[in-house]
């Protein structure tokens, strides 16, 4: 017997966590390139900055979920299958 796959939503969602990671990554690399958060926020008033930096908080909060749950999942016994009977002929 196979292990249960998740419902195709769930798989669908994962895969864009993992496109949008990598979109977030790739965006943060250019954005160092460019001189980073001090070239971009220099000008900006202390609310602009604040609002930044909540929308920042929000998705690094937002992916300990995730985080988590895979953390949980490397803790727990590997999955036992049933052996096949083997065929004494072979």
């Amino acid at each position: 017997m196979s292990e249960p796959k998740p419902p195709a939503d769930a798989q669908g969602a994962y895969a864009r966590l993992v496109t949008y990671a990598d979109r977030i990554f790739l965006a943060v690399e250019e954005l160092e390139q460019y001189g980073g958060m001090k070239a971009v926020g220099s000008g900006w008033t202390a609310a602009k900055l604040g609002k930044a930096a909540a929308v920042l908080r929000s998705a690094r909060d937002a992916l300990e979920v995730p985080l988590r749950e895979i953390k949980e999942l490397s803790r727990r016994p590997p999955v036992r299958r049933p052996r096949r009977p083997t065929d004494p002929s072979e």
